[in-house]
């Protein structure tokens, strides 16, 4: 809603309490302005965001049969000191399937 983006409201379906709460009274109306067309729910297999350092893969998005990995290879903390950068590093997230 923020970015006026059609291809992320397929991919969040619903309108959820965070969006509410953050966008009070006009959250609702400013949801349903968002038209999504029939291709915007097709998402690719391979996203990449080589500036943040994430990687999305997978297959079979948006069914459920859907396997996505979240991928964080991103820079190892703040310059020279590396803050805790090395928490996240190559980081995986594989969420489990929500069921049908």
């Amino acid at each position: 809603m923020l970015f006026k983006r059609p291809d992320l409201k397929s991919k969040a379906r619903v309108l959820d309490d965070k969006s509410r709460w953050l966008f009070g009274d006009d959250a609702e109306r400013l949801f349903s302005d968002l038209e999504v067309e029939p291709q915007q729910l097709v998402l690719p297999v391979r996203r990449e965001f080589t500036q943040g350092g994430y990687y999305i893969l997978g297959s079979d998005f948006e069914t459920p049969q859907e396997v996505r990995i979240v991928a964080d290879a991103g820079p190892l903390g703040f310059l020279s000191i590396a803050a805790h950068g090395h928490a996240d590093a190559l980081a995986v997230v594989c969420p489990a399937s929500a069921g049908p």
